[in-house]
């Protein structure tokens, strides 16, 4: 019995285990990241409203404004719908706090961050848990966007973090923008809308159709003094992974340890990354990456900052802690009934057993 309930008690601190620790201090950077991506969103929501950003509540249910068609003439690609409205919850800045951390950014380091306008609630959570822990970022978007994506001409990605700079959210803005599509020129995409998105910005923007040159147009932005500490790609600009899935749909944190010998294929940003042994987030498959973090895909409703799931790593269910409080009691009986004293019953002698 004493072996069963022993067994029973390793089996609920291996799932309690499940949770970690839920370290306070971290915890409370991931929800100030949250907090911010909130006030963000809202801030967002309102600019949509002002520049006339038409609301689709079947594709938009959460009427952000920050979801946009499926086609325009910003356009590059296919994508997944469910996918775009992940990156827009709260806790989509914690979990990239949480990833920041996890690769080791220290306070006053530099984030380097190369996104397409695909996620773009993930580039911006991405901006916000950097600045949040205290890192200065350097960011190059590419202006391009699979459907669903920061695809309407009047509100790019680029646009949107401008916004955020203006109202104060954000320390810092964009170094540089390019047109993004094929060959990261724009040529599938809407040419008198593109021309008018990239001037808005009033940074560089990067036209150099030749793969090599464009990689050493971005590491000169992108890596100069100091040195970023992690590399975020959010999207699939081609500059990210060169011509060719080289490194298939890994997705999260990334080491060049995760590679065979440390071999990493490839002649993308991400690799050259990973072969200077700098840790990169990446995000592409969303679902998966939900899988290995514990933020919601695609909730509804949408969670408020500090209340999806990714939290509930830090706090284990109530039926988690009431079963090892009944366990505890069990345990405690049964070594007292072990250890209570027995009254020994004299043996009788011969001479008082009487014969029948």
């Amino acid at each position: 019995m004493l072996a069963v309930l022993l067994g029973v008690l390793v089996l609920w601190y291996g799932a309690l285990g499940l949770w970690g620790s839920g370290d306070p201090a971290s915890q409370a950077k991931d929800l100030r990241a949250a907090q911010t991506m909130s006030r963000a969103l809202g801030v967002l929501k309102e600019e949509a409203a002002r520049r006339g950003i038409p609301l689709d509540p079947v594709v938009d249910p959460g009427l952000t404004g920050l979801v946009g068609p499926a086609f325009s003439p910003m356009t590059t690609t296919l994508g997944s719908l469910s996918a775009k409205r992940t990156g827009l919850q709260p806790d989509a800045a914690a979990m990239m706090s949480s990833l920041l951390r996890r690769a080791g950014l220290q306070v006053g380091g530099r984030v380097a961050v190369d996104t397409s306008g695909s996620f773009p609630g993930f580039a911006i959570a991405t901006l916000i848990a950097a600045e949040t822990l205290g890192a200065e970022t350097a960011c190059i978007v590419s202006l391009g966007s699979s459907t669903y994506g920061a695809n309407h001409p009047e509100f790019t990605l680029a646009d949107m973090i401008g916004v955020l700079v203006q109202r104060g959210i954000l320390r810092r803005g964009l170094v540089a923008v390019s047109p993004g599509g094929d060959d990261d020129l724009g040529r599938n995409m809407g040419g008198a809308e593109l021309e008018r998105a990239l001037a808005r910005p009033a940074v560089p923007i990067l036209r150099e159709g030749d793969l090599k040159r464009n990689l050493a147009a971005r590491r000169v932005l992108l890596f100069q003094d100091p040195q970023p500490g992690v590399v975020v790609s959010v999207g699939g600009n081609l500059t990210s992974t060169g011509l060719g899935e080289t490194i298939g749909l890994r997705t999260g944190l990334i080491r060049r340890t995760d590679f065979p010998g440390g071999v990493v294929p490839g002649e993308g940003l991400i690799q050259g990354s990973l072969r200077e042994n700098l840790p990169v987030i990446r995000v592409l498959d969303v679902r998966g990456l939900c899988a290995l973090t514990g933020l919601p895909f695609d909730p509804l409703p949408v969670p408020g900052p500090g209340q999806s799931a990714f939290f509930l790593r830090g706090a284990p269910p109530p039926v988690l802690l009431l079963g090892g409080a009944v366990l505890a009691v069990l345990l405690a009986t049964l070594a007292a009934w072990l250890r209570r004293p027995r009254t020994r019953v004299p043996a009788r002698s011969p001479a008082s057993v009487r014969l029948s």
